[in-house]
């Protein structure tokens, strides 16, 4: 292979990381990009289903969020702080003071 063709594939590769990362912010930090931005919060959909209630509750009590694979086909409603009720779609939010909160 020429050098310039060797080049070149370089400038693509660099081009398409580049464009990946501005694109999307997890690949940005995933490379450890120093430009990447930062994320303040940690945030996740809540189904409404009482098996994502579960996992959100465990999330709540200072363990690890983990979608749940398999859900029930129930409708709860889920109590994230002292004001506010999440409803199915909503997404909930633990900013870096570690607060819940719908947004």
């Amino acid at each position: 292979m020429k050098f310039s063709r060797s080049l070149a594939a370089v400038i693509i590769g660099a081009a398409a990381v580049l464009g990946s990362v501005v694109a999307s912010p997890t690949i940005a930090q995933a490379i450890n990009c120093p430009f990447a931005p930062v994320h303040k919060y940690e945030q996740h959909r809540f189904s409404g289903s009482s098996t994502s209630a579960d996992a959100f509750q465990v999330w709540f009590d200072g363990g690890v969020y983990v979608e749940p694979i398999v859900e029930t086909l129930d409708l709860v409603e889920l109590q994230v702080n002292d004001t506010q009720v999440a409803q199915a779609g909503d997404i909930i939010y633990k900013d870096e003071d570690g607060n819940f909160w719908v947004k």
